[in-house]
């Protein structure tokens, strides 16, 4: 026997929800009266639970009016594949080989309701290195990786990470406008990478975009190094292993 649903209502917006994502595989959209009449529910009282729904992004409206799954769901869903257990080993595998190539600390990290995700890190074997996981406390904007995966995102996830994190300010050139910000995620985009030379008083970090079908936006390859063994040779060497790097990837998530 089934346990009794403590909240009817939470239950009803969750068979809403999964009605979206698992019956409307074609990504069309589905009509309000039709979820009305499959949920066997009032349209006025299904209408409040996705606007309720709609406001938290789990569910989007289409310009036909019908509704479908929103930017919060597709996260979740590019999240899980890219943390997949057939996928996370070998990308681990493939990141620390790179890592000990170059001898230099590396993250790959994806954008995620707004927020930068660090899936996998490489930690170098010289005797003098970074440890990247120090870092994870700066702002989104401090850290090449996350100017990327701003750069790259979607409009709807742009919004969402300037909601999160608010504007650069002091931790990327006083950018306090929307405007210089869009400018500067623009150059960023014409580079196709971010360097940040130095990083702080001893560091050089770097990153470049991983870029899926269409130029979709799968994640951000950053590198740490110490600037004292990373001369303008050097820094070049690194950015074109980065981007040789990202291309990798790509296939692989």
């Amino acid at each position: 026997m089934k346990a009794a649903v403590p909240v009817k209502s939470l239950k009803k917006a969750l068979d809403i929800l999964s009605m979206l994502a698992f019956d409307d595989l074609a990504r069309e959209g589905v009509a309000l009266s039709e979820i009305a009449r499959r949920m066997a529910m009032p349209a006025n009282t299904v209408h409040n639970l996705l606007k309720t729904m709609a406001a938290c992004d789990y569910v989007a409206q289409t310009p036909a009016g019908t509704y479908g799954v929103g930017p919060r769901m597709t996260e979740m869903g590019r999240l899980n594949r890219l943390l997949a257990t057939a996928t996370a080993p070998e990308t681990q595998r493939r990141l620390s080989q790179i890592s000990d190539s170059l001898d230099e600390a590396l993250t790959l990290a994806a954008l995620v309701d707004g927020r930068r995700v660090a899936l996998c890190r490489a930690a170098p074997h010289q005797a003098v290195g970074v440890n990247a996981t120090v870092l994870e406390s700066r702002s989104l904007f401090a850290m090449p990786t996350g100017r990327v995966l701003a750069a790259y995102a979607e409009p709807a996830a742009l919004e969402r990470l300037i909601d999160r994190n608010g504007l650069p300010d002091a931790a990327w050139n006083g950018i306090g406008g929307r405007k210089a910000l869009d400018r500067a995620l623009a150059d960023l985009r014409a580079r196709g990478h971010e360097r940040i030379a130095p990083d702080g008083p001893d560091l050089v970090s770097f990153a470049v975009p991983v870029l899926g079908e269409g130029g979709r936006l799968l994640a951000a390859l950053g590198c740490h190094a110490p600037l004292f063994r990373c001369d303008a040779k050097r820094q070049t060497f690194i950015l074109a292993q980065l981007q040789r790097a990202a291309k990798d990837f790509s296939t692989l998530l």
